[in-house]
């Protein structure tokens, strides 16, 4: 049996489709000095943000020779020392598509919140306030230009979703992905030339263009 330490937890439908192929799930955070003791006894470590996995819990592992795979339920790795699990034999995974599709929708959410000022007009109001005139001076996002810099999975799923509200939408990225312009219809552009560079299309003062999260 694969014995399986979530230690920030672990969503109730993916431990049942854990536990019907015979796996056992533990759920249970631990501080780091305890940890190191814990991931002896198992196979699979799975953690989110808040466990740190560091050369310590690593050298436990190892002297007890059972964990072979350590997950990270998210993009990020950096709470993990990635080179020295794997230099001591010991595997490392993350999800990079898990959330791709969220964080582009709150930043498209966080796009129509600036454009029409809904989070200091809410404010106001709860204040007793009407602040019509003051934040009237909204904009359309149609028709506007959204530049992304960093164009991978959620820049891409940013790009497609502003596209289809009616945004001209242009990228650029350091690592350039064959073949993505024709099948998004989204340009490259070089944010050094300024005669490549969208407009703002926020109601701020900026002179780049818009990033997006990777």
């Amino acid at each position: 049996m694969i014995k399986i330490l979530a230690s920030d937890g672990m969503e109730k439908g993916a431990v049942a489709a854990l536990e019907a192929k015979g796996c056992q799930v533990d759920q249970q955070f631990y501080d780091p000095e305890a940890l190191k003791e814990a991931v002896k006894n198992y196979d699979v470590l799975v953690v989110r943000s808040a466990t740190k996995v560091r050369a310590p819990h690593i050298d436990a592992a190892k002297e007890a020779g059972k964990l072979k795979l350590v997950i990270r339920g998210g993009v990020g790795v950096d709470n993990i020392d990635v080179k020295y699990a794997e230099a001591n034999g010991i595997t490392v995974r993350n999800t990079p598509r898990a959330s791709s599709q969220s964080v582009a929708e709150l930043a498209m959410g966080h796009m129509f919140a600036c454009a029409r000022f809904l989070s200091i007009a809410g404010h106001t109001m709860r204040e007793d306030k009407w602040e019509k005139k003051a934040y009237a001076k909204g904009i359309e996002l149609q028709g506007k230009t959204l530049g992304i810099i960093g164009f991978g999975r959620i820049g891409q799923h940013l790009g497609v979703m502003a596209k289809a509200i009616g945004m001209k939408v242009v990228a650029f990225d350091i690592f350039h992905i064959p073949g993505i312009e024709e099948q998004l219809g989204i340009n490259y552009v070089s944010p050094t030339s300024s005669a490549s560079m969208p407009p703002r299309w926020t109601a701020a003062p900026s002179s780049t263009p818009t990033p997006s999260p990777r």
